[in-house]
């Protein structure tokens, strides 16, 4: 299984999509901590999958399923990548391990803030 990470800030919503098609990707795996909160409509998380980034990725035939627990909690502190590196290295197989649970396709993508 492979895994890519692509942010989605600042790209155009049809640009977004195209590069996902490209490479064949069938699951998007999101990671952000509050994916109920973005910037713009598109790229929300919101309660029922007939809207948001649920709908978005879905009129593609996209998956998509948001694991919040592999996202970076330390990202406000000045050393989160220590304490990032620090959480995988004690708990990163269990975290991941959630991972198997995705539906399996040529790829799945996450998309990550950073």
């Amino acid at each position: 299984m492979k895994f890519y990470s692509i942010g989605y800030g600042g790209r155009d919503p049809k640009d977004f999509l195209e590069i996902l098609m490209a490479k064949g990707v069938k699951t998007v795996v999101d990671v952000r901590l509050r994916p109920d909160r973005a910037r713009f409509g598109t790229w929300v998380k919101v309660k029922t999958p007939d809207k948001g980034i649920e709908k978005f990725l879905a009129g593609a035939s996209i998956g998509y399923i948001s694991l919040i627990e592999l996202g970076n909690l330390f990202l406000e502190c000045d050393n989160w990548e220590a304490r990032y590196k620090t959480l995988l290295d004690q708990s990163g197989d269990l975290l991941v391990g959630r991972l198997t649970g995705v539906p399996r396709g040529p790829e799945i993508f996450q998309t990550a803030g950073r």
